[in-house]
């Protein structure tokens, strides 16, 4: 295979996962069919099936694609800076503005999490596996920023892992809410900043806080 075909091979399979994301978010997954993802992609059906080999095998790499692309997106935000405090708002400030990013993505998480509470084998599935390893690897990166931030004296003695948990929790919760929320400019900003205090604010130790980070 030249470099010219790879190329095109990959562009091809980029726009098959754009237009299935586009399907999936609208109709959820058991509604949607093949046709369906190819009249968005504005192909034939047979063309899919040259890339994947069900709609099972496109969904759980539409996962795979918009997962890693977002962790990818938060590692590079914070990959350059060495204060906890300022990783740590870096992360929680692109995570709350993902409902904008990445809408698509969350109306399909969205749609997961309503057909997977009445269908236990795709609750109990490879689906819910591929997100939960989303949420490991983000819990994760939080976990090792907030247990530096222990240990260089600037966040309190907490319990990294359950402060991983919720914030990852929090952040969600506020992603989806602004899902459907038409917020001004001005708007997130207060949000933004309430969130702030209320969270990063919280971990820092009062001699940080009197130092006025």
């Amino acid at each position: 295979m030249t470099r010219d075909s790879a190329r095109f091979r990959e562009e091809k399979k980029r726009q098959i996962q754009r237009a299935a994301l586009l399907a999936f978010s609208r109709k959820g997954y058991h509604r949607t069919t093949m046709r369906d993802i190819a009249d968005f992609a504005g192909i034939g059906k047979s063309t899919i099936y040259e890339y994947f080999d069900s709609k099972e095998e496109l969904f759980l790499s539409l996962i795979d694609f918009a997962g890693s692309q977002f962790l990818d997106s938060i590692k590079k935000a914070v990959k350059d800076i060495r204060d906890p405090y300022a990783a740590l708002k870096k992360i929680l400030n692109a995570g709350t503005q993902s409902y904008r990013d990445w809408r698509d993505f969350l109306k399909l998480v969205i749609h997961f999490f309503g057909e997977t509470a009445t269908d236990r084998e795709l609750g109990s599935s490879k689906f819910t596996a591929r997100l939960r390893n989303f949420y490991e690897i983000l819990r994760e990166e939080i976990r090792l920023i907030v247990e530096r931030g222990i240990e260089e004296g600037i966040f309190k003695d907490v319990d990294p892992q359950e402060v991983s948990s919720f914030l990852v929790a929090l952040i969600d919760g506020l992603s989806f809410h602004w899902l459907i929320e038409e917020l001004s400019p001005d708007e997130r900003k207060r949000y933004n900043r309430c969130f702030f205090n209320l969270t990063l604010k919280g971990l820092l130790k009062d001699k940080m806080l009197e130092a006025g980070e």
